[in-house]
């Protein structure tokens, strides 16, 4: 009962933020299940009710209500005091522009990123962690050098990195289709927090702790994912390649998953009723 309220109260927030556009709700869930959303929700439950939170809140910021948007901030931080990074998105987003237009840059940014996911770059920014950790509900993590050393790992790189980094790519060379598309919709807030994510989840995969302060950008791929295989979905009739490209699309997500599940990294959940 305990965790099912917990998710209930996680699935709520981003069906009630997507109230007006219901055609999205079975490619939200599939996606949710499929790209190894739903094990980041049951494993950091407080800061992904707080994520969850903030896809609702987004609303508030294509509006330009301030007040709405921090009273949401404002309810996060008691869950989460990382919900304080919140803030300043609005001041950045609510102007509703584009930070991500060029399909070529975009594609140059995220080779960078990959490249310096190879690299040892965090002993370059221990110094400014250890003041800001207190602040962000992180203080379990004492001596940060120490333990971002703990959770510097090599992880082995296959189909949970590969794929998403295939996904990612995908959605970059439709961007522009679905930016012109979903004009009417938060699709551009969305889109300009989803590409941050996906900078930020390759150049720190091998430490999740550093992936931590991220997450609100890291783990709202399952949105703009959701809104290019409706978009697909939608226009199967008219182009040709679509429907090749849609099948695709969701072979790479169950991969994913079955990658998940398979690893029994913590994915491995047990029921009440079942015999540990």
């Amino acid at each position: 009962i305990y965790f099912a309220l917990l998710a209930f109260i996680q699935i709520f927030f981003v069906y009630y933020a997507f109230k007006n556009e219901p055609y999205l709700y079975p490619f939200l869930f599939f996606c949710i299940i499929t790209n190894g959303t739903y094990f980041m929700w049951m494993n950091g439950i407080r800061q992904s009710i707080v994520l969850c939170i903030f896809i609702y809140a987004v609303k508030y910021i294509k509006e330009k209500n301030l007040i709405k948007y921090l009273f949401w901030v404002i309810i996060s931080y008691f869950i989460h005091k990382s919900a304080l990074l919140l803030i300043p998105l609005y001041f950045i987003f609510v102007f509703d522009k584009d930070f991500f237009k060029n399909i070529w840059i975009q594609l140059a940014l995220i080779i960078i990123a990959l490249i310096l996911s190879y690299k040892d770059i965090l002993s370059n920014i221990v110094p400014y962690l250890e003041q800001a950790v207190n602040f962000l509900d992180y203080s379990q993590y004492e001596n940060v050098e120490h333990q971002l050393s703990l959770r510097q790992n090599e992880f082995n790189r296959s189909v949970r990195f590969y794929f998403p980094l295939l996904i990612n790519i995908i959605i970059v060379l439709f961007s522009k289709k679905l930016k012109a598309n979903f004009i009417n919709s938060n699709f551009n807030i969305y889109y300009n927090i989803y590409f941050i994510g996906v900078l930020g989840s390759l150049i720190f995969y091998n430490n999740p702790l550093m992936q931590r302060p991220l997450l609100y950008f890291i783990f709202s791929g399952f949105i703009i994912a959701s809104y290019l295989l409706f978009f697909l979905w939608e226009n199967l009739k008219t182009h040709k390649l679509y429907l090749p490209m849609f099948i695709f699309l969701i072979v790479l997500h169950l991969s994913i998953l079955y990658a998940y599940i398979v690893s029994d990294f913590h994915t491995n959940y047990y029921f009440i009723w079942d015999k540990i």
